[in-house]
């Protein structure tokens, strides 16, 4: 029983440390080049901002990285990014366009800003 109790518990490290560690480096300011979410800051205790193509920002969205990736929640929106993931340096993402209670996701991709 211990070594399988030990085995668990380092496929379980495995699992969490690079969530952990995505989550760590997506902290910061990003922004698109054509994408309806034109730029957005992740802060600490996963607390947002987003800045809009219509030119409409929100200050207190919500992030969160999880299994499935990066996701930004409004309380006006609702979801408006799913399933953020990086493909080398870049964050690629589901974003939702619609501007009604439609669901029309888009995949947009985000550059750090330095």
């Amino acid at each position: 029983m211990p070594t399988a109790l030990f085995i668990c518990s380092v496929l379980l490290a495995r699992v969490a440390f690079p969530a952990a560690a995505a989550q760590e480096n997506a902290r910061g300011a990003w922004r698109a080049n054509d994408c309806f979410i034109q730029a957005f800051v992740l802060g600490d205790r996963g607390i947002a901002s987003v800045s809009y193509s219509n030119g409409v920002g929100e200050q207190r969205t919500r992030w969160t990285w999880g299994r499935e990736g990066l996701n930004i929640v409004s309380d006006t929106r609702g979801v408006l990014l799913t399933d953020g993931h990086y493909e080398d340096t870049v964050l690629v993402a589901q974003v939702d366009y619609s501007t009604t209670d439609d669901v029309d996701f888009r995949t947009c991709r985000f550059n750090a800003m330095k």
